[in-house]
């Protein structure tokens, strides 16, 4: 049957978790831990960073379904960009990914550098192992509505740019240009953000859902 990858990665003990998936129930991935992590180190250029990812996909081995999953800060002046840095990818351990039809696999990152242990990866990565589970997550507490929510740009502007854009559409100066928006949310105490992607999908199907 089918495995919940949600509710499988809700269930796993581990610092890292990553999920993504398409619109219209395709490609899903959820995943924990790190075999590999870049990230957008002060000084550097986004021309770096890409750089080094595609020094990665040279040097794997022929491997074509090697993905990195991360992405750069929503405004790179922010003195303050968050956990995630200015940018960063990473390369999970452990992949569970769902395919269209209901096929279902796992993967297993190794990484192996020269001047490096092979051995020890190897062994890192089955310790890791004996933490993954497959039995389904406890239901835990609904989720509490937000004390405050911030939007930026707020809502006259962002009216008046998506305006400007639908104007150069209609006179042929543009095809198409994906606005973003960012919304902050308050909370009493912590939420589980996998909980807030399970009640995303639940109230909209037809979008790309991504927690990092």
């Amino acid at each position: 049957d089918p495995m919940d990858s949600l509710n499988w990665l809700l269930a796993q003990n581990a610092r890292s978790k990553t999920y993504w998936s398409e619109r219209d129930g395709g490609f899903e991935m959820a995943s924990i831990g790190i075999a590999d992590e870049l990230s957008l180190e002060p000084g550097q250029e986004y021309a770096d960073l890409f750089r080094a990812l595609s020094d990665r996909f040279k040097n794997s081995s022929g491997q074509s379904d090697l993905r990195y999953f991360g992405g750069f800060a929503f405004d790179p002046r922010n003195r303050d960009p968050g956990p995630l840095g200015r940018g960063r990818f990473i390369l999970p351990r452990f992949e569970l990914t769902s395919l269209p039809g209901g096929s279902t696999y796992m993967a297993c990152n190794l990484v192996f550098r020269a001047g490096h242990d092979s051995i020890a990866e190897c062994e890192r990565a089955l310790s890791e192992l004996d933490a993954v589970t497959f039995d389904p997550a406890a239901t835990g507490p609904d989720l509490q509505p937000p004390t405050h929510a911030t939007h930026f740009p707020d809502s006259a502007t962002w009216s008046d740019r998506v305006q400007k854009v639908l104007d150069m559409i209609d006179a042929g100066e543009l095809e198409k240009l994906v606005l973003a928006r960012q919304t902050r949310l308050d909370f009493d105490t912590p939420p589980e953000p996998l909980r807030i992607v399970q009640k995303l999908k639940l109230k909209n199907q037809n979008c790309f859902h991504f927690c990092f």
